[in-house]
């Protein structure tokens, strides 16, 4: 080889290199950028005709959409989004589909067969459900590890496509559960978020001898839930946590209402219910901060009070979790209100 082809061959390669170099490098920093962004989740879900942009007193960083409940075109999500990131949390699969679209005589298909939603709906962040059930490993089709290494190459396939989005798993908030079914630290080197399904299954005890029961309930599970985090050892860096307003008759299971119809009820007494306040609502955020976790998304939107008909300010579920998860202190309005509840 001639010493001047030579120098063009090496100057090629080098060109080559640097160009991977700089796509690899804005690649990182888009995703970082978006995992910045997933401090505050919005679930838009089941919202039609409420909004027609997102308000800024709702104060999220990203919004996001269960698939189970996407009720909206390309064209009015980019709309109701305006420039926020968008977190697309996938639980419209089957578990069959899931399992049979993970193997590997399957993957690439199915990893390819994503593009048109990823496309179509300029998702930053999909974060998939479903694949923490335990269905499998007890019927021996799959063992805990053999399980685990069929979700990381799902993982690290669907990454290796799309290099720009932040690809999440949900789990159950229980951590006998998650461990009956993953291995963990296998799970984690793979997955870039996980969102931890904080529903309170608990039943509700009566709570009329004990007024302050009613909003002690909601919160030491909550806290529980953050031990179980702790104990996986999921690292809080890459933790999301679902936090909602809920309202439990004594004796049920856990069902959710709007804060506005909550702060109107007539029904609701210390004797039949009990409830997330604005104060244990805001705790719930301070966990977040002090835990110093990824973020939390709030579920849902709908269900906060957007018109100030509590008289508590427009949003006062999503001002009072926002406020405790960035470690501030609660505005008057939201401490007034706390005053009265």
């Amino acid at each position: 080889m001639s010493p001047n082809l030579f120098i063009r061959n090496s100057w090629r390669l080098n060109l080559l290199f640097l160009i991977k170099l700089l796509y690899t490098h804005l690649s990182n920093s888009d995703k970082s950028d978006i995992l910045n962004s997933m401090k505050s989740i919005c679930d838009m879900s089941a919202i039609n005709s409420a909004f027609s942009t997102l308000p800024s007193a709702c104060e999220c960083s990203s919004v996001a959409v269960y698939a189970t409940n996407m009720l909206y075109s390309a064209y009015a999500l980019g709309r109701l989004r305006n420039n926020l990131n968008f977190v697309y949390i996938e639980n419209g699969y089957s578990f069959d589909d899931l399992t049979n679209g993970m193997k590997a005589e399957n993957l690439d298909k199915f990893v390819a067969d994503m593009n048109t939603k990823i496309d179509n709906y300029n998702i930053n962040a999909m974060i998939f459900d479903n694949l923490d059930s335990d269905a499998l490993i007890q019927s021996c089709e799959y063992t805990i590890q053999n399980w685990t290494s069929l979700v990381v190459n799902f993982f690290n396939a669907v990454k290796t496509k799309y290099p720009e989005v932040i690809f999440g798993l949900a789990l159950i908030d229980n951590q006998t559960n998650v461990q009956n079914v993953f291995v963990t630290e296998d799970i984690s080197r793979s997955v870039d978020v996980f969102l931890i399904k904080t529903y309170n299954n608990n039943t509700c005890a009566d709570p009329s001898s004990n007024t302050t029961s009613k909003t002690s309930i909601q919160r030491d599970h909550f806290q529980n839930t953050i031990k179980s985090m702790q104990c996986l050892k999921l690292p809080p860096e890459k933790t999301l946590v679902i936090i909602e307003f809920i309202v439990q008759t004594a004796g049920s299971n856990t069902s959710s209402m709007s804060y506005l119809d909550y702060c109107g009820a007539t029904n609701l007494t210390n004797q039949n219910s009990c409830f997330d306040t604005l104060q244990n609502l805001y705790q719930k955020g301070q966990q977040v901060c002090r835990n110093c976790l990824l973020g939390y998304l709030l579920k849902s939107i709908i269900n906060d009070d957007r018109n100030n008909s509590c008289q508590c300010g427009n949003f006062p579920v999503a001002r009072a979790v926002s406020a405790g998860a960035n470690c501030m202190n609660l505005s008057e309005d939201l401490e007034c209100c706390i005053q009265l509840s």
